[in-house]
């Protein structure tokens, strides 16, 4: 069973400095086997955010659109 440690703290008060590797530790510890801990950020990497400027008609596409995008 995958459980996400912010869905964890919504029921219990645990400090805000506690690792998902320590209280996986204390679980296994006192009440349930933790099998492994996974961080979803380690696995993507190379993404940017922006903000899109504008948006314009592609001029010689009617279905396209031009971008300005900040990044």
């Amino acid at each position: 069973m995958k459980v996400s440690l912010n869905w964890i703290r919504d029921y219990l008060d645990l400090p805000q400095d506690l690792t998902a590797e320590k209280l996986s530790f204390d679980l296994t510890m006192r009440t349930v086997e933790v099998e492994s801990v996974v961080n979803p950020a380690d696995s993507v990497q190379g993404i940017l955010a922006g903000r899109i400027q504008s948006i314009k008609a592609h001029p010689n596409a009617d279905l396209l659109r031009v971008c300005m995008v900040d990044i």
